[in-house]
């Protein structure tokens, strides 16, 4: 299921350890999820694995949580948007989000 069909998704931007365990947090609650990160082969290969071996290996995505690759698309559909990057990355991914997040 790609970004674009998934509606009034939180999504969770950062695929480092964190992002990735609140991601699956919420997905587990019932909810649809959308994981972002800047790491194109990072998101291929959770996408593939539907794990994220790098940070918590062996723990499977439950079945609503998805890899958004398109960043743009991903903040359309978002409800919610849970930032969760390391501080030094904090300020340029608000920039980025600033003229793509509902009001």
């Amino acid at each position: 299921m790609s970004e674009k069909q998934i509606n009034l998704a939180t999504v969770v931007i950062g695929a480092g350890a964190w992002g990735t365990a609140l991601a699956i947090a919420i997905a587990r609650n019932g909810n649809d999820v959308l994981l972002w990160g800047r790491d194109k082969q990072h998101l291929s290969e959770m996408q593939a694995t539907r794990t994220n071996e790098r940070y918590l290996p062996g723990l499977a995505f439950p079945d609503s949580l998805h890899i958004a690759t398109d960043f743009e698309a991903a903040l359309a559909s978002a409800e919610h948007v849970l930032i969760s990057v390391p501080s030094i990355a904090f300020s340029e991914i608000l920039h980025k989000i600033a003229p793509l997040i509902k009001a």
